[in-house]
């Protein structure tokens, strides 16, 4: 009966570590294409981003996720808890799977097209360290881009610069990963609108 018993437990635990793992691995087969994943309860949750979508039919094999969630290879944004700023982390994944890559300028045109098109910026800069090789690692790029409105030595809050960090992560077909940051004042995110 004990034998029985132990035996029927096995098979338990097995059959739930087994639909456990078919769900992680649906949800990962799901999230193939573009995915858009809001987390609207967080209290520095920036409503623009939530109309991120851009280069989402150009790049069909990227895969963007938008929330909180523990980093596990996935596209996770990060929404700093502090109350002056509103800092988030997109991850764009292009699809390893299929083998697909995009060439730097590419990368770079993506990560451009977050700055800010809706307010009257006056000019954005790239900072010197702008296509800088990482030591650490020569298949990391990095890159900064900081912008700032019109009107800013005006001691504004409004005017409150802004900058884009990213980083790209390449290997000999390409780039196959792009790590997108930017910084903003809380108030000042509300009201961009990144299309």
């Amino acid at each position: 009966m004990k034998y029985i018993k132990l035996l029927i437990m096995i098979c338990m635990i097995f059959s739930i570590t087994f639909i456990g793992f078919n769900s992680v691995h649906a949800k990962e087969k799901k999230l193939s294409g573009i995915s858009v994943v809001t987390n609207k309860k967080h209290p520095r949750y920036c409503d623009s981003v939530k109309k991120f979508k851009k280069y989402g039919k150009k790049v069909k094999e990227d895969l963007v996720t938008i929330g909180q969630y523990e980093y596990n290879d996935k596209s996770v944004l990060h929404v700093d808890d502090s109350d002056d700023e509103c800092v988030n982390d997109i991850e764009i994944y292009i699809d390893h799977t299929k083998k697909k890559r995009i060439s730097d300028k590419k990368a770079l045109k993506i990560i451009k097209s977050y700055l800010p098109k809706k307010k009257k910026l006056e000019k954005y800069y790239e900072s010197p360290e702008t296509k800088r090789l990482i030591d650490t690692d020569e298949n990391l790029t990095y890159y900064v881009i900081s912008y700032h409105h019109k009107d800013y030595y005006n001691n504004n809050p409004e005017n409150y610069p802004g900058n884009i960090h990213a980083y790209t992560e390449s290997d000999e077909k390409g780039v196959k990963l792009i790590r997108i940051s930017w910084t903003t004042p809380k108030h000042f995110m509300n009201y961009e609108k990144i299309e």
